[in-house]
């Protein structure tokens, strides 16, 4: 059961997320991830496990989550988690509708957890990153959150070359030229290489 200093700690950095402080905000989805990602394995259909995983939906779930941190009126532990709890929900809900819907799942794109592990390695490989002192379940959580609050369509970039899909083809979605969408991917690349660092910064802290 968590403390009461605990509490008051995880109070602190919901207050801090809703003013705009996006670490304050990875922390806590980090500290709640694996709880998150229970409940939706829990309501998830099996046979949905081939076109989306309980990690695409969560990382789903999370954009909302950071488009909406600001709209939220109490600060408590209890507050944040049945917020996020009720946006996951509807998330589940609304993918599940989705795959009903969809002939034969076309247009998931489930991330396969090795090209996510390889995009960690590959972020990972500066010596003075803090992420080699933590383990890959941790790291590709905090990878994920990262992913989850970049802009729309440095997530689809992204996104798009860990599916391993060609710059041809993410500028042909995206309706740009190749070069504007290799500008963004290395601007993403830039910002979760710093943002995997502070996470992984706090995890080896903890």
């Amino acid at each position: 059961m968590p403390s009461e200093e605990h509490d008051n700690s995880i109070d602190d950095l919901v207050e801090r997320a809703k003013c705009g402080d996006q670490f304050s905000l990875q922390q806590l989805l980090l500290e709640f991830y694996s709880q998150w990602l229970r409940r939706i394995s829990r309501k998830l259909p099996a046979s949905m496990g081939s076109v989306i995983g309980a990690e695409d939906i969560v990382q789903e779930a999370f954009t909302k989550v950071y488009q909406g941190i600001g709209t939220l009126r109490s600060s408590s532990r209890h507050s944040f988690i049945a917020w996020v709890d009720r946006i996951v929900d509807n998330e589940v809900n609304d993918q599940i509708r989705k795959w009903k819907a969809a002939v034969r799942g076309g247009q998931y794109n489930k991330i396969n957890d090795q090209s996510l592990d390889n995009l960690v390695a590959t972020l990972s490989r500066d010596a003075t990153t803090p992420s080699r002192a933590i383990g890959r379940a941790e790291a590709a959580q905090a990878l994920r959150i990262g992913i989850s609050l970049l802009p729309k369509h440095y997530q689809q970039v992204v996104i798009g070359r860990i599916q391993g899909k060609s710059w041809t083809e993410i500028a042909e979605q995206l309706e740009k030229r190749i070069p504007a969408v290799r500008g963004i991917f290395f601007r993403a690349i830039a910002r979760l290489r710093d943002d995997l660092g502070r996470m992984s910064a706090y995890l080896s802290s903890k």
